[in-house]
């Protein structure tokens, strides 16, 4: 049976327009209003927007939806799970119309909890990353959840009610603080590959790394590095696996004055990992996304992603606690061919090494 019950909430449609087609670029960022997606974005080597809804806060208090981060698909149960910044688990159900998302239902609100069973608090509460175990195993209401922390990193399992099962082990230098870029930028990402295991990712380049790349860390020791988009400013903030094992990987630029946020979406295949000594392998990758001011106004401040089927992936946005920024889900189609075939590759390479 489903976990995730009780009263639901809906959060607000935001309309976009017909395919291929991009709505005014200026229209207001509210409500029933319609969403500005260039054409560029309709191409067939770019991810096709199929809607998006706005995620307004539930009349009970205690029903925070406030920055929103990790976000992952349980496909036995068809729930949207995700973690806020603030130490706190939310369950959404989305619906759809003709392939587009139209609305999302919130139904469970969980706090996270420490070992005694306390709710976390401050630094310990700083819940980023997200992934999933059992999801699609066809046994609805056995699934596990793996949460990763920033300012305390680690990486912890829950119950889908928010319940502390335990922590995973991580290696020494990714378990220290003092090792990333600063106490702000530590364990961002979280996926579980089903060749290479749990991998992770810092939200910057962590010293001595090549600058201007990103590096996951398998939870075996093997570590892959891709470009960043943004050489200057770019930040990983979520990962997710495709079907066929390739991942996306969701990098968000800082807002400024004159491009306000600023998201890519890579698309990356891993090579079969060397040894630890040897140089840190590189990820295949390409951008099957970017997001702008330029492009609507309502691009915010997303931190997760999470692959709903072989052909599409959400993202949410992560409003900050401002009054003035969104918490937005928005759905996207993958560009035809994206996904096709690098799982078999993966499988194949990390069975013959040789």
């Amino acid at each position: 049976m489903t976990l995730c019950l009780g009263s639901q909430v809906l959060c607000f449609p935001v309309e976009p327009g017909e395919p291929g087609h991009a709505p005014p670029r200026h229209a207001p960022p509210a409500g029933n209003s319609r969403l500005a997606v260039p054409a560029s974005h309709t191409s067939p080597k770019r991810a096709l927007f199929r809607g998006s809804v706005r995620l307004d806060n539930p009349a009970a208090a205690k029903h925070d939806l406030h920055e929103l981060s990790g976000l992952a698909w349980a496909k036995d149960e068809q729930l949207l799970y995700t973690v806020s910044d603030r130490g706190y688990l939310v369950c959404l159900r989305p619906e759809f119309e003709g392939g587009r998302l139209r609305a999302a239902h919130v139904t469970a609100w969980f706090p996270l909890r420490d070992a005694e069973g306390r709710p976390l608090r401050d630094a310990a509460a700083d819940s980023e990353g997200l992934e999933l175990l059992r999801a699609d195993d066809g046994l609805p209401g056995n699934s596990l959840l793996l949460v990763s922390f920033e300012r305390d990193p680690r990486v912890c399992r829950y119950s889908p009610t928010g319940t502390w099962l335990g922590c995973e082990l991580l290696p020494d230098t990714l378990a220290d603080i003092n090792t990333y870029a600063s106490a702000n930028k530590a364990l961002e990402a979280l996926a579980l590959h089903p060749v290479y295991g749990l991998l992770s990712g810092a939200e910057h380049p962590r010293p001595g790394e090549t600058a201007g790349r990103f590096t996951l860390y398998g939870d075996s020791g093997a570590r892959w590095s891709f470009p960043l988009h943004d050489i200057r400013h770019g930040a990983l903030v979520g990962l997710s696996v495709l079907p066929d094992g390739q991942l996306l990987a969701l990098e968000r630029s800082p807002w400024s004055i004159l491009h306000g946020f600023r998201i890519a979406v890579h698309l990356l295949e891993l090579a079969a990992p060397t040894s630890p000594q040897a140089r840190t392998p590189t990820a295949r990758s390409r951008v099957l996304l970017t997001l702008g001011a330029q492009d609507t106004p309502l691009a915010e401040n997303f931190e997760g992603i999470a692959v709903h089927d072989a052909r599409h992936f959400f993202m949410i946005s992560d409003d900050n606690g401002m009054p003035f920024q969104k918490g937005l889900l928005y759905y996207f189609q993958l560009p035809q061919g994206a996904g096709d075939g690098a799982g078999a590759r993966e499988k194949s390479a990390a069975a013959n090494p040789h």
